[in-house]
């Protein structure tokens, strides 16, 4: 008897189980950039003189401001002017921004933003090391490797004069190591020019990826239901990049069959369709609605993930 029952309680999940099942595709998601340069259309670089009058400092502040805007000149959508010359001191003793400094060199350059890279500090470093060569011909042969490292940290702040604010402000650190090869003698001196363009060129890197948009992937995970074959075609306008389409057939499911068994699949994959149209609250209730009418974890997660993307999304928008 209890085999009878147990085998009757299993068929109807072994048979939900044949016709449910998931279906995943990958989908570009585009990511805002790390510097937001969306309200500026024309950004005016200043690299003021470095502080430091050593070496390092002066062929690094040279090499930036050589550098800096034939880089970020790739950054679709705005344009990137050299500031003009007598760059003026744009902070105060206080470390405030002058505002009307910045304006006024914005206005220089008919530009309506800043984009401030000051060297702040910089610093060097060497040793030489004596290394033992194995050698079948001299085994005491001892060699010597001159070792040089640079630092240098940069302010980064993007001032928007036209606002009268400042959307971006950050210290940048960066580091290059050289050494020569090893001789037995006195090594080489290491040349700074190499630590200085070295340096500069980590900045503008780093500047010029921050100030591109990301285009990630992302795997996006449907369910689907044998009693629901249009939800094949949901996904493909998803996967085409069609999520509008795709809420409209899976509501139009919804609406035809309200009362189903497995409607919280519908609502599901309603869902996510919304959230990636940045329609939280839709999706959300969504998600809600498949999960009074199935508790599964997958549900609680989607919420979880749901409320995590809104919230990356609202900094975005407060950022901008």
């Amino acid at each position: 008897m209890s085999l009878r029952i147990l085998t009757g309680c299993l068929l109807p999940l072994l048979l939900a189980a044949a016709a449910c099942g998931t279906r995943s595709i990958v989908v570009p998601v585009q990511r805002p950039a790390a510097i937001d340069l969306h309200t500026c259309d024309r950004i005016a670089v200043v690299v003021p003189f470095a502080p430091q009058p050593d070496s390092l400092s002066v062929l690094f502040q040279r090499n930036l401001d050589r550098q800096l805007v034939p880089a970020l000149a790739e950054t679709p959508g705005t344009d990137f002017v050299r500031a003009p010359g007598g760059r003026g001191e744009l902070l105060t003793a206080r470390g405030t921004v002058a505002l009307g400094e910045a304006a006024a060199l914005a206005r220089a350059a008919d530009a309506d933003c800043l984009l401030l890279c000051e060297v702040m500090e910089t610093a060097y470093r060497e040793q030489i090391l004596d290394a033992s060569i194995r050698s079948m011909r001299d085994p005491e042969t001892v060699k010597r490797v001159r070792q040089g490292r640079a630092n240098a940290t940069c302010r980064i702040m993007l001032i928007d004069v036209s606002a009268g604010d400042i959307p971006f402000v950050e210290n940048m650190s960066v580091e290059a190591r050289h050494e020569t090869r090893a001789v037995e003698k006195e090594p080489p001196e290491l040349v700074t020019a190499e630590f200085a363009a070295d340096l500069a060129r980590q900045v503008t890197e780093s500047l010029r990826d921050a100030a591109r948009p990301v285009t990630d992937r992302e795997l996006v995970t449907f369910l689907v239901d044998g009693d629901y074959p249009l939800i094949e075609t949901a996904i493909q306008h998803a996967e085409e990049g069609r999520w509008p389409d795709a809420s409209v057939l899976l509501r139009k499911l919804i609406n035809e069959d309200s009362a189903g068994e497995n409607t919280d699949i519908l609502w599901y994959d309603l869902g996510l369709t919304l959230q990636y149209q940045q329609d939280f609250s839709g999706a959300l209730e969504a998600f809600r609605r498949a999960l009074d009418l199935h508790q599964r974890s997958r549900y609680h997660h989607a919420i979880e993930n749901l409320l995590r993307a809104e919230q990356e999304y609202l900094d975005v928008i407060e950022q901008r």
